[in-house]
């Protein structure tokens, strides 16, 4: 692409009479900006892969982080805009859409802009980047505390506008730096500049982002307030609230009230406010941003300087941890908790280690795994009760918390589990790391520790929370390997008892009709003893071997369908989980996991209904590998109605290539080839075959280029 042109906005724009839509940026930039490698403060992104590491991540801090940089929240913007599952989402709304994507994409927005920075050029936050960051924030800042100061409804949405207002200068900046170094020199007024980007680029910086933003709302509000931010008082006096909260505060910046009386006026006229008000607003703005700047470690003035060598050294470490870490596979073990201590080892240095798992039914922390350096015959009959206040290792478990005997703040233990541990490890430090996978606990490691260590082993607590993440995730792919050979031996079962009974019914006709015919020839031959006595003989045989037959009708039919109580959810974040480290990360898959918690548990027959979903995963997957990249969505719903009955539903979803019209018609026989088609085989048929047995139905939907959809409906009683 040799140059951008903007041709989403087709009203003209007031004040700026050679503006036009469809105006071309200049063939000097050669190239496609592009919202997604933007540069982001890396103080931020830094804190924001860090809280996306935690093994339970807080919406809410991530969304606070995400709103301290206007690159981070407008790649959110931009992705949220082209997602289907969104599409019922109140845009106007950033924790929705944060929620709506899920952590899972976050996260991986997150750790790949931290490798973009640090494999690309690394952006060592120049004076202008920082001054620009410093300038959005404190607009943001201004811009919320204009909207609460008028009782403005919406005070998240006047933040974003303020954050995003200089987007496009951020963009100009990153993109070309060189050419940009001489816009904004301290001699320039916001006109001269404008004037001078639209001399260089053909669209000014806020054309630029307005552009950018206008299809990040539905009512289209927030690329107004940004493309008009520079208007006069009384070019934007009748225009809607949030265009005049930004127009504001944009004044606010660009001059002191003091120096220049007339903002008080204009304050007074778009928004109704005093200069008493006025003086207030800015000053709770300002400290607001002094804040929001000081949490990340940098001061209120801070330059481009400020810390980069660490910074680099941060993201190198993050780089480093998720290539480490991500070539763990004890999923392979046949002792997975063994190989996690061996893993533990390698990465920590530390052998003085042991494993615990958990087990609910007694509530135990249970021992039997041990590194290297440690004495096993100690621990063998080391099992724990998990409960409250009495040591470290159980109060990890019930704070789902990595904790050490160097953490402030401990409640009083009473156990004297400490000073036999340290015995056992010979070290006078511990540190407790639970496994946890969703909201449970599989087990928990436990290493001992000098006191210089521990504090060493510490500075990389993140990357301690990483491993034990993935090898949470990892001891769920091993379970659900155990039980998919399960599955596999109850399938192979199943097909040889109806293989039998085939054999069987086939076999019992020609020994039907051979009996048949021997009864023709014991009439024939009534009076002939030696004749009828070896006839008999032969009948004595075939009913010998027809009772063989009937004995193995015996063989139950029904190995592996029993019916059982089954928790939907439960079931799909399982599989899921085991997909996300086994097929959806390696392909760069994304899965939104969307659970109706009022689902009740149903009766169905737990095998199929593995079967069924893991054969239209593994179909979602194989559709996006031409891709390389894309996005499942699993979704439950309860008290759906189907035919007249209420139904539980289960959605599986891609937005792969779909579906040919042509397979589509047979989609559901065996006459498809599976190498016809993303979706098509033997296994579809199989799905529509045990979703039958459970009494349940199967719906597909799909377009070519537009992925697939497939819904399953489920007895709810």
């Amino acid at each position: 692409m040799d140059c951008l042109i903007w041709d989403q906005i087709d009203r003209q724009v007031v004040g700026y009479d050679d503006f036009r839509p469809g105006v071309v940026i200049n063939q000097m930039v050669a190239k496609e900006l592009k919202i997604n490698k933007l540069p982001s403060v890396p103080e931020v992104l830094l804190k924001l892969v860090s809280a996306c590491r935690k093994p339970q991540v807080i919406l809410d801090e991530v969304v606070s982080i995400i709103q301290h940089d206007a690159a981070l929240t407008a790649r959110i913007f931009d992705i949220a805009s082209t997602d289907f599952r969104l599409e019922k989402v109140d845009r106007e709304n950033f924790k929705a859409l944060v929620s709506g994507l899920g952590v899972d994409v976050i996260s991986s927005i997150a750790s790949s802009t931290a490798v973009d920075q640090f494999f690309s050029r690394f952006w060592s936050g120049t004076d202008q980047h920082i001054g620009l960051w410093r300038v959005s924030l404190e607009c943001a800042c201004l811009a919320r505390a204009l909207a609460r100061a008028v009782d403005y409804p919406e005070p998240e949405e006047a933040y974003l506008a303020g954050l995003l207002h200089n987007l496009g200068r951020w963009v100009y900046l990153s993109e070309f730096p060189e050419e940009y170094a001489s816009v904004g020199g301290s001699d320039q007024g916001e006109q001269d500049k404008l004037s001078y980007e639209k001399d260089l680029f053909g669209l000014s910086s806020v054309e630029y982002a307005a552009s950018l933003t206008v299809g990040w709302t539905r009512d289209a509000l927030l690329s107004d307030a940004v493309l008009f931010q520079n208007q006069s008082t009384m070019a934007v006096l009748d225009s809607p609230e949030l265009i005049r909260l930004l127009n504001l505060a944009c004044r606010l910046i660009a001059s002191e009230p003091w120096e220049d009386k007339s903002v008080f006026d204009d304050a007074d006229r778009l928004l109704g406010l005093n200069a008493g008000q006025v003086l207030e607003v800015r000053a709770r703005a300002k400290t607001e941003q002094e804040e929001i700047i000081a949490g990340y470690g940098l001061q209120a003035d801070a330059t481009g300087d400020s810390g980069a060598k660490g910074i680099r050294k941060a993201l190198s470490d993050h780089v480093h941890d998720s290539a480490l870490v991500s070539a763990i596979n004890i999923a392979a073990s046949d002792d997975p908790w063994q190989a996690a201590i061996s893993y533990f080892e390698v990465l920590s240095g530390v052998s003085e280690v042991a494993a615990f798992e958990y087990h609910q039914e007694d509530n135990l922390l249970h021992s039997g795994r041990f590194g290297s350096n440690v004495d096993g015959d100690r621990f063998k009959r080391l099992d724990i009760p998990v409960r409250s206040g009495r040591n470290l290792l159980a109060e990890a478990c019930l704070m789902k918390s990595t904790i050490s005997t160097l953490d402030e703040g401990l409640p009083p233990l009473t156990s004297v589990l400490h000073t036999q541990l340290q015995r056992i490890f010979g070290k006078q430090e511990l540190l407790a790391m639970p496994v946890i996978s969703g909201h449970e606990v599989l087990g928990l490691l436990v290493a001992g520790l000098d006191t210089r260590e521990m504090e060493e082993l510490l500075r990389y607590r993140s990357r301690l929370d990483y491993f034990l993440a993935v090898v949470a995730a990892q001891l769920r792919v091993h379970v659900a390997v155990g039980e998919d050979r399960v599955i596999a031996a109850e399938s192979r079962v199943h097909e040889y008892v109806s293989r039998t009974r085939r054999l069987i019914h086939e076999a019992n006709n020609p020994l039907g009709i051979v009996a048949n015919y021997l009864q023709i020839l014991s009439m024939k031959f009534e009076q002939d003893h030696d004749t009828q006595k070896q006839i008999n003989v032969i009948k004595e045989e075939i009913d010998r071997v027809s009772g063989i037959l009937t004995s193995l009708r015996g063989v139950p039919e029904n190995i592996g369908n029993q019916t059982a109580i089954v928790d939907i959810n439960n079931l799909l974040e399982e599989i899921v989980s085991i997909f996300r480290v086994s097929l959806f990360e390696p392909n760069g898959i994304t899965c939104d996991l969307r659970l109706d918690r009022a689902i009740p548990e149903i009766h169905s027959v737990p095998s199929h209904l593995k079967q069924v979903i893991t054969n239209l995963l593994k179909n979602s997957v194989e559709a996006l590998e031409s891709k390389g990249k894309g996005t499942i969505a699993v979704e439950t719903n309860d008290a759906v109605y189907f035919d007249g009955r209420q139904c539980v539903r289960i959605v599986i979803a891609d937005n792969g290539p779909g579906i040919s019209q042509n397979v589509i018609d047979h989609l559901f026989t065996s006459a498809v080839s599976s190498k016809g088609a993303p979706h098509s085989g033997v296994g579809l048929m199989v799905v529509k075959s045990l979703v039958s047995e459970m009494g349940g139905n199967v719906l597909v939907y799909s377009r070519e280029e537009e992925g697939a959809r497939f819904e399953i409906f489920l007895p709810r009683g």
